[in-house]
């Protein structure tokens, strides 16, 4: 492997910086030290963040992450030290100094409020105070909250914890979590981390649905989250951190083993079924564990260990209509039934290895599998969307078979009258698609890593971690359609527009038992191999200068990461012609001999909505891939869609990075500011596409750029427990990979003769964003959390979709092809500001009288405003969630302890069209979760979970009428119950 080099000039600064360094390394005075660790008392946890104060220096000091801290060249004498910790009492103790020696301290905190607590309820509150002190010393802006802090993690799917932090939505696919909004941005514009470095993603999409791959949306619900201790979520980024996102960074930090001080075992048995679907109900296995212990006579050695295996089922009922006219009727009734089957499975083992009080070394391996099979029955029903004139055509002739026309003699299928409360469909066709899919991902992230302290308070950290991940996907159908008209079908609203009811008003019945001598079929496969493999080192040195009641920072580092990508698409489809050749009815003998019905399963299948809807005939898909392999010449190439072969991409993407950065602290003042600068370099192979000319033209192309990412941070702590920050910052996002794969991709229009041409290249530059965030933060006893945040971005380079009509003669680009063709690509052109506000408050009531005193409650409400402009010249911004909210209640009572968390997401623009009434929109959605938990001894919980209590779901619907629903669904609420335990 090669590896590319930065510019002699970036090393410049780092190498003077810290040759700087050995200049006060060898002034230091011969003074006293003072060192040792915090802990807290209950658990034996070391504190991270705890504030170890040296009163008549003035001298400040944060303990690590084990716990540990170091006050150097304090003059000898005797000193008061205050120790203090969010949510612990502080603790005040005396010490000597004494000129050329250490001094040591081991420092016990624990609170009054943990004496009546068991040792399980200790351990979740000193997870989130650790959290809540991390958040309150850190930089920048940023939310740091404990995995344990809002109860159970549904599902196992981390994604369901992080929409109930502050600036954070969930974005859903399937009835799942699939990817997070940070501060409104869609998550094609955020970065996900685990412990710094980037997890490869071979799927590298949420939008399954939509067919796409290559966004850069990490797919969130594939991270299991019994491994992590705790997520950070960077809203400002700092010099040190990578500068990939426009929201922000969402980090998630493993668990050590030495963070705690005896051996610790969690595990978590149980059970879950989806409540809705009175007929398919049945339970799925769900298990986990984390064992955390220390080696060896001294402890130097840290072993993480831990397992989780997790199995859901759900259904999706969807009820589906096009409204996309002035007039607001639909041209479209459809229902579609899934039956998904999710697991997820994962373990990890993590060392960590302190060979001196001056070196630790690291090593880790995670290993995730995910699982995605469904099954569907998909009936929809299509009209042409022109209201039909009768006295062009006439009723009774319409019902006979004729086609329907409108007033100026076009095709249609609307009748007269409709509205948006009562359509109906004219001479209207119908398909019933029998299909299956699977996905299947396997990721894989190899870690290492060295910490080295030198005297004198520098730090040199040392990082670098490989991860290799598949992605596979197929999803096949078998398509049998009946488009010989004569069907009328009605779509009545008037009594519920998110649930109308369909009802057949002449023609041959399309009900269980309909004649499939009138149907064609087609196979259809849709498929994809993905391959994705980051690797990424890190090197980041830090030294400290302790200058009285003053103290600075330098830190200086430098990054690379290199992403190889690979996909392969390929989505054929085959004609079922029969034995005889032709498809349907053979107009020779008059005999369709095909045999649809044999795939007709002998009892109507499921109407969604738990049979609200009609029940019609199903087809067996897997008796039909069976007769397809044993009489492959039935079938019949469609076009080259099989000859074509797969549209093969190929992709390197080597991003190198440096920075420097220092940080001032004056009294109550913190400054802290520096520059980054990251080169890119991408090669790339694509495919030409045309299928009229179907040699495939392979070709390769490149490109480089440079940008700097300076930012300043400002932190003040006017009174003790008061935070004021404000920050500016940059940050880029870069173009996704389907957007930089070089290809052309010709289709055509049956109907004009004419076509669309999709035109990408790797020469977009990434979306570029300047960033203003200030935010006034309170921290007060009892884990108590007060913050009101205001932020804008500025984002140049937006990345937007351009539309052209391909002009006549030999250079219109294509030499001379495709005139009149519309030409899609992706542009630059394009500019957009977010600008918005968070408020997050956080509280155990501990004053309220028993009871009541052990209630806790969170809130949090994010606010966003978005406005932009594409090259076409719109303003909307799509999939920019522009609000959301959570609140949870919890309480414990006697071996009882109850919660109730609520999530509300605002809705926003899907899709975007020049037409506002092909413009699709979601709705806002409300849920509600339960939990109850039963203590057991001292060591285990009975514990059910009741998710989505309510089952509520995001609706669809176009222009800005609410009325105007064009697809609503429900995927059922799940219940969880079994057993945890602690030791």
């Amino acid at each position: 492997m090669s590896f590319p080099c930065l510019p002699l000039g970036w090393f410049r600064a780092p190498f003077l910086a810290v040759s700087l360094c050995s200049v006060f390394l060898t002034s230091a005075r011969a003074d006293g030290h003072l060192a040792g660790n915090v802990r807290h008392a209950h658990t034996g946890q070391y504190l991270e963040g705890a504030e170890v104060t040296v009163v008549e220096r003035a001298r400040v000091a944060l303990t690590a992450r084990d716990g540990s801290f170091s006050l150097l060249a304090l003059p000898a004498g005797r000193y008061t030290v205050r120790v203090t910790y969010t949510g612990l009492d502080a603790q005040t103790l005396s010490t000597e100094v004494t000129d050329g020696r250490t001094t040591t301290l081991a420092v016990a905190l624990t609170a009054d409020v943990y004496a009546l607590d068991a040792v399980v309820v200790a351990g979740v509150r000193e997870g989130n105070a650790a959290s809540i002190t991390a958040q309150r010393h850190a930089d920048g802006i940023k939310n740091v909250v404990a995995m344990d802090a809002f109860g159970n993690v549904a599902d196992g799917n981390i994604g369901n914890f992080l929409q109930r932090l502050p600036g954070i939505a969930g974005i859903q696919e399937v009835g799942d979590v699939v990817g997070i909004s940070v501060r409104g941005l869609p998550p094609e514009s955020n970065s996900v981390s685990v412990d710094g470095t980037r997890s490869a993603a071979a799927s590298s999409t949420i939008y399954q649905a939509a067919g796409t791959q290559g966004e850069r949306a990490v797919p969130i619900d594939q991270l299991p989250s019994d491994f992590i201790k705790e997520v950070e979520v960077v809203k400002a980024l700092t010099p040190d951190l990578p500068a990939d996102s426009l929201g922000g960074t969402v980090n998630l930090v493993t668990k050590s083993a030495l963070d705690v001080k005896d051996p610790q075992l969690h595990f978590r048995l149980g059970g879950n079924f989806n409540t809705y679907r009175r007929e398919q109900r049945e339970w799925k296995p769900a298990a986990s564990f984390t064992y955390l212990t220390r080696i060896g006579r001294e402890q130097r050695l840290g072993l993480a260990l831990s397992g989780s295996y997790n199995d859901t089922v759900n259904g999706r009922d969807r009820v589906q209509m096009t409204r996309n006219q002035p007039v607001n009727f639909t041209s479209q009734a459809r229902t579609l039934d899934d039956w998904n089957f999710r697991t997820r499975a994962a373990t990890s083992v993590k060392f960590n290895y302190r060979v001196s009080e001056t070196l630790e070394l690291m090593a880790g391996v995670n290993y995730t599998y995910y699982s995605f099979k469904y099954t569907r029955n998909d009936w929809n029903i299509t009209a042409v969307n022109r209201v039909a004139d009768y006295s062009r055509v006439s009723r009774a002739q319409i019902e006979a078979g004729v086609q329907p026309r409108d007033a100026t003699n076009q095709t249609a299928g609307i009748a007269p009258g409709a509205s948006g409360e009562f359509t109906e469909l004219l001479h209207a066709t119908f398909a019933d698609i029998g299909g299956a899919g699977a996905r299947h991902s396997r990721t894989y992230k190899y870690d290492l890593g060295a910490d080295l302290r030198w005297p004198g308070e520098q730090k040199l950290g040392l990082r670098a971690s490989v991860s290799p991940s598949n992605f596979d996907t197929a999803f096949q159908t078998l398509n049998a359609s009946r488009s010989l008209g004569g069907l009328g079908v009605a779509v009545d609203s008037t009594g519920d527009r998110y649930r109308p009811v369909y009802r057949q008003t002449y023609g041959p019945t399309i009900a269980f038992g309909t004649d499939l001598t009138a149907y064609t079929a087609t196979r259809t496969l849709s498929a994809n191999l993905n391959h994705d493999r980051i690797t990424a080192l890190k090197a980041d040195y830090e030294k400290r200068f302790p200058w009285g009641p003053a103290a600075a920072r330098f830190k200086a580092g430098l990054n690379f990461q290199r992403q190889y990508r690979t996909q392969a698409p390929y989505s054929p489809t085959w004609n079922y012609v029969g034995a005889d050749g032709v498809a349907g009815r053979n107009a020779a003998t008059g005999v369709n001999d095909d045999n649809l019905a044999q795939f007709a399963l002998p009892k109507p299948g499921y109407g969604v909505m738990n049979n609200r809807y009609p029940q019609r005939t199903t087809l067996d898909y897997p008796a039909f891939m069976r007769f397809f392999l044993e009489h492959p010449t039935w079938f019949r190439e469609s076009g080259t869609t099989v000859s074509q072969g797969p549209q093969y991409s190929e992709l390197t993407e080597d991003v190198t990075a440096g920075y420097v950065m220092g940080t001032a602290q004056v009294g109550a003042l913190r400054v802290v500011g520096g520059v980054r600068a990251e080169q890119s370099q991408i090669d790339t192979t694509g495919q030409n596409r045309d299928p009229r000319n179907p040699a495939v033209t392979r070709l390769s192309a490149s490109a480089d750029y440079r940008d700097y990412f300076p930012s300043l941070h400002l932190r003040y702590e006017p009174v003790r427990h008061v935070v004021l920050r404000s920050s500016y910052s940059t940050s880029e996002s870069r173009a996704g990979f389907q957007d930089i794969y070089p290809a052309t991709v010709v289709t055509y229009d049956q109907n004009t003769g004419l076509g669309t041409v999709q035109q990408t290249t790797p020469k977009l530059k990434p979306q570029y964003s300047r960033n203003y965030d200030v935010s006034a933060e309170y921290y007060g006893g009892s884990a108590a959390v007060v913050s009101v945040s205001g932020f804008r971005k500025n984002i140049s380079d937006f990345l937007a979709r351009q539309t052209d009509v391909i002009g006549r003669g030999a250079n219109n680009g294509f030499n001379g092809q495709y005139e009149g063709f519309n030409l899609n690509t992706t542009t630059n052109a394009g500019r957009a500001t977010v600008k918005g506000y968070e408020v997050n408050f956080m509280r155990q009531l501990v004053e309220l009288p028993k009871p009541f005193n052990t209630l806790a409650v969170n809130a949090n409400y994010t606010r966003i405003r978005t406005q932009g402009t594409y090259a076409s010249g719109a303003d909307e911004l799509v999939r920019f969630v522009p609000k959301g909210a959570n609140v949870g209640v919890s309480g414990r009572y006697g071996l009882l302890e109850a919660r109730v968390s609520y999530n509300y997401k605002g809705g926003y623009l899907q899709s975007f069209a020049a037409n506002p009434d092909q413009r699709v929109r979601t709705s806002g959605v409300e849920t509600w979760d339960f939990n109850l938990q039963c203590r057991v001894g001292r060591r285990f919980t009975v514990f059910a979970d009741l998710v989505n209590a309510f089952n509520k779901w995001e609706s669809w619907y176009t222009n800005r009428d609410k009325a105007r629903v064009t697809m609503a669904e429900v995927y059922g609420t799940r219940l969880n119950v079994g057993v945890s335990g602690r030791y």
